[in-house]
This record gives structure tokens, C-alpha cells and sequence, in this order.
């Protein structure tokens, strides 16, 4: 089947339940698309570090995607509780927060991996290359099979750190 036709009718049924969603289940919507993040996210930190993707990686991979899109599509046509002349200030400090909230967990999964990589390649890779990794991710290309295998597993484990926190947080979100 073509994936064109496949898209079209998706994107005519996700605006009829875009336009219902937004009228009446804008709430419900994106606490909904939040549990699913949240089992996308727990799902994904079942997969053990390994250098080769596990084939459970891509099923939880989409349920991560479609938790993750929910929210998104949904957060970005929320209208704020605002005047109509204080529309467009309410929007941009609506997204101003969310491109802070992600560079906070940017920097946070950063420091993660940094951390595993400094950690777990102790004994595997010299000091040198493991501050080369850190600052470009092509190292790896240069290194030996067994050394770059110690790489994935480190990125591995650090990946699996990082989802441990998204669910840390995203559960914590429910709390009241």
C-alpha cells in the first residue's frame, strides 16, 4: 500500500479528531499522551545495554513517539488562559519555557553521558580518548573493534540511565 495514501487518511482523520480533541478533550488528550510517554519511556529502560539495537527497541521506540506527538501537537495549539491582548505574550512565554524545560534536559542527558562515558571506559580507552569522545562522537571510527564495542555498551547503559530519569520525571508530573 502506498504510504502517501496511508498519510492522507490519517492526517483527514486526525484533523476531524483534532477539531473534536480541541473543542471538548484538550485535557484528557494530553494526560492521555502523557501516560503513554511515560510507558513509552519505562518500556525503553528494559532494554539492556547491548552494542546492537534489541528488535523490542523499535515497538517502544513507537510508543514513545506517539506519547511524545500527542503531547507536542496538543501543547502547541493549547490557547493560554489570556486576554486576546496578551494572546501572542502568553504563547511566547509558553514556548520560551519549553525550549528552557529542553535545554535543561539536554544538558542534564549530557552530563549523564559524560559521566558513563568517563565511568564505564575506565581501562577500556586512555584518558586522551575518552576526552576525545566527549568532544566528537567520530572518534569512534578510530577505534579498534573491541574498544568501540566498550563505546556502545557505555552509550548504552548511558541511554538507559537517561530514560530511568525521563520516567523519574514524567511520573512525578502525575503527583499532586
Amino acid at each position: 500500500m502506498d504510504s502517501s495514501i496511508v498519510a492522507t487518511a490519517l492526517v483527514t482523520i486526525g484533523k476531524d479528531f483534532n477539531d473534536f480533541v480541541h473543542l471538548h478533550l484538550l485535557f484528557p488528550a494530553m494526560a492521555t499522551s502523557s501516560i503513554i510517554l511515560l510507558i513509552g519511556a519505562g518500556l525503553l529502560t528494559t532494554i539492556s545495554a547491548t552494542p546492537l539495537p534489541q528488535p523490542p527497541i523499535y515497538a517502544y521506540q513507537v510508543i514513545f513517539g506517539l506519547g511524545l506527538g500527542g503531547l507536542l501537537r496538543n501543547s502547541v495549539i493549547v490557547k493560554p488562559n489570556a486576554r486576546e491582548a496578551d494572546m501572542a505574550s502568553a504563547q511566547g512565554l509558553l514556548n520560551q519555557g519549553r525550549i528552557l524545560g529542553g535545554n535543561i534536559g539536554l544538558a542534564v542527558a549530557t552530563i549523564m553521558l559524560n559521566n558513563h562515558l568517563s565511568e564505564d571506559l575506565k581501562g577500556a580507552l586512555t584518558q586522551a580518548q575518552i576526552e576525545s569522545l566527549r568532544r566528537d562522537v567520530n572518534v569512534v571510527e578510530t577505534l579498534s573493534g573491541d574498544e568501540a564495542k566498550a563505546v556502545g555498551m557505555a552509550v548504552a547503559s548511558a541511554f538507559r540511565g537517561q530514560m530511568l530519569a525521563c520516567v523519574g520525571v514524567a511520573g512525578g508530573l502525575f503527583r499532586r
